[in-house]
């Protein structure tokens, strides 16, 4: 059972080293010198633990002149649980440090560790969610951890912006991933437990589709993808964190060749549009997201499926489909496919705007729709079966449907760049979950 202690919104402020007038006079939104904001956070989870983590974040404005944009942007994110997950994260992004932002580069430096990383199944609606296997108090109860699998991953990216004018970018990277994955490790989570409320050792349905062969052991187990990638991207927006009009299209093509390390070369294609609609000045604003990917013959290995492909990024994991980056909601990479489609539509309102300990506060509400469907399924066959008292597999060769999700959310903005947001979305679906609660930095889109 998951229960948010509390986030520590006070983190939500920032100091300036530098001059003490950070407002220019002749410019009072304008934002000078190094800001920095904290976000610390505490959670606890009867099975995992407590959490303990602090994102930090620093921003270089330089004399001000360049804002909202920044001259470059530097953030380290770490959290831990007492029973050994976590999170390490840097990131950098130079922002207009080089030529005024002609040249721009972006990296990314993670090592993450997850010992219940969510799996309900393959191709989307072809699985089956059964709520009750996982709640204690029923009669179909199986574990708390049947719906998931211990995971670790070592992620180093860098791109290359090369920027051919004010509107149109392109991009070349190199990204690597390891991933390592394993049945969940219940001894280490029983540690500590009351006997009443220990966790069973028994199967779960990442163990029972390796079993039955559905997963290639091999890629169950986790591998490499080192990828070359490419695009271009066309962008008219006004802000870059906090649009309120101007659109964004990118198109991405990533290679991963036969290398030695490479156990499963593949490659991806994405595409994403993004439009910021002005009802209203810069009060009311639709937004809008689609996006596709999918990859051009083989199919991409198990573990790297739900990555969303994105021309930049500076969270620490974004997948899907269904959770707190993509369809709000609904179980978190509920869709899990080799290709999919999917779309948010927001009504963004700022409602507030404020001057607080010398940073530009903006608040900001919406609700929004998100929805998705899996294009290209999984292909499996299944090799063996299990004699014994298991579940069904509840996997069928059936077309993925329409996955939709509703909900409202709340945006505090600081500076036009650093964003903490909450976000309360509802499945439509009784076999995508009930609902999803999220708090977490920047906008969606």
């Amino acid at each position: 059972m998951r229960i948010l202690i509390f986030v520590i919104l006070s983190g939500f402020f920032s100091y300036c080293f530098g001059q003490s007038d950070s407002l220019r006079p002749e410019k009072k939104d304008t934002i000078r010198g190094l800001r920095f904001a904290f976000l610390p956070v505490l959670t606890y989870d009867s099975d995992l633990g407590l959490k303990v983590g602090l994102l930090t974040t620093a921003y270089q404005f330089g004399d001000g002149s360049a804002y909202p944009d920044y001259i470059y942007n530097i953030s380290y994110e770490i959290n831990r649980t007492t029973k050994g997950s976590g999170i390490s994260q840097l990131f950098f992004d130079s922002g207009k440090l080089l030529k005024g932002g002609k040249h721009r580069i972006v990296a990314d430096f993670s090592l993450i560790h997850e010992q219940a990383t969510d799996f309900y199944g393959l191709n989307g609606a072809a699985s089956k969610y059964v709520p009750e296997f996982e709640k204690t108090d029923s009669l179909q109860y199986i574990s708390r951890m049947y719906y998931n699998f211990d995971r670790s991953i070592f992620r180093l990216t860098a791109d290359w912006h090369e920027q051919f004018s004010n509107r149109l970018m392109f991009l070349v990277g190199i990204h690597h991933y390891g991933f390592r994955q394993n049945t969940v490790d219940i001894s280490k989570l029983n540690e500590g437990k009351d006997a009443d409320d220990l966790l069973p050792d028994t199967i779960t349905l990442f163990d029972y589709y390796r079993e039955t062969g559905v997963l290639d052991s091999a890629q169950a187990d986790g591998g490499n993808v080192t990828m070359l990638r490419t695009g271009l991207v066309y962008d008219t927006r006004d802000v870059e964190f906090n649009a309120t009009k101007g659109m964004w299209l990118e198109g991405i093509i990533s290679v991963s060749p036969k290398l030695p390390w490479i156990e499963n070369p593949f490659v991806r294609a994405s595409v994403i549009l993004r439009n910021y609609f002005p009802l209203y000045r810069n009060k009311l604003t639709v937004a809008s997201r689609l996006g596709w990917q999918d990859n051009l013959g083989k199919q991409a290995p198990f573990y790297f499926m739900p990555y969303i492909s994105q021309s930049y990024c500076n969270n620490s994991l974004v997948e899907g489909l269904g959770g707190a980056k993509t369809l709000r909601g609904i179980l978190r990479n509920r869709i899990w496919g080799d290709g999919f489609f999917y779309g948010n539509f927001e009504l963004r309102w700022s409602v507030a705007r404020f001057m607080a300990i010398k940073q530009k506060v903006e608040i900001k509400l919406k609700p929004f729709y998100d929805f998705g469907i899996i294009t290209d399924p999984y292909k499996f066959e299944i090799t063996s079966t299990l004699t014994g008292n298991y579940p069904p597999l509840l996997l069928s060769a059936d077309n993925d449907q329409w996955h939709h999700s509703t909900g409202a959310g709340i945006h505090f903005v600081m500076n036009d760049n650093f964003i903490l947001t909450i976000d309360y979305g509802r499945s439509l679906k009784a076999n995508d979950g009930i609902s999803g609660l999220y708090i977490g930095t920047g906008f969606l889109f």
